[in-house]
């Protein structure tokens, strides 16, 4: 029925070039997310739902972290040369990730000392 098509819809991401419109990918989401980083090429996805975390090269899979935060996961960002991901959650701490040439998350430091959550993670050119 037509609750079905709406509920596919918004299970599927579909990522064009902005200028051409060109389709580069399709596929589908693993469930709801809570916030997304999207790559300057479009290549690299990175979703955080709770406390869950998974980065997709070209639409495939290539890391997940069940426990990436002891909260959930309020924002994630990836910097300018897309060699470094952000994350803030609820449990009051930033922290940084290195993204390696397989699409993996290694986490590199965890900023303590928030008194609450950390709603908004950014890089500094």
């Amino acid at each position: 029925g037509p609750g079905e098509e709406q509920k596919d819809a918004l299970q599927q991401l579909t990522v064009e070039q902005t200028v051409t419109g060109v389709r580069k990918y399709r596929f589908t989401l693993p469930g709801p997310i809570d916030c997304a980083s999207i790559s300057n090429d479009g290549r690299t996805i990175t979703l955080a739902r709770g406390m869950i975390m998974r980065v997709f090269i070209d639409g495939e899979m290539t890391f997940q972290s069940l426990k990436a935060h002891k909260a959930s996961i309020c924002d994630l960002k990836a910097s300018e040369d897309e060699k470094w991901l952000a994350t803030g959650a609820d449990d009051t701490l930033a922290r940084v990730w290195r993204i390696n040439e397989q699409g993996q998350l290694i986490r590199v430091k965890s900023l303590k000392g928030h008194v609450s959550s950390v709603r908004a993670v950014c890089f500094s050119p």
